[in-house]
C-alpha cells in the first residue's frame, strides 16, 4: 500500500516537518472531503447519543428524587 501523501511503497517510513505542515499535502492533497451526508449523518449519531444520554441521567434522577421524597 502506498503513502497517500508521497506515493511511497515503503511503509514505515518518515516526512520531512515541511511536507506534514504543508496544508496542500495534508489529507492527500484536498481530494479527501466529507460529503454533506456524510456530515449530516454524523450530527444526527452525534447529536442522538448526546440526547440519549441526558434522557438517561434525567430518567435516573428523576427516579432517585421520587424515592427521597417519599422517605
Amino acid at each position: 500500500m502506498k503513502c497517500f501523501r508521497c506515493n511511497n511503497p515503503f511503509e514505515p517510513h518518515l516526512h520531512p516537518a515541511s511536507i506534514l505542515l504543508d496544508p496542500a499535502t495534508l489529507y492527500g492533497q484536498g481530494k479527501e472531503r466529507l460529503s454533506d451526508g456524510d456530515v449530516v449523518g454524523t450530527l444526527i449519531f452525534t447529536v442522538g447519543v448526546v440526547l440519549l444520554i441526558l434522557l438517561l441521567i434525567g430518567f435516573f434522577s428523576f427516579f432517585f428524587f421520587l424515592r427521597r421524597v417519599n422517605s
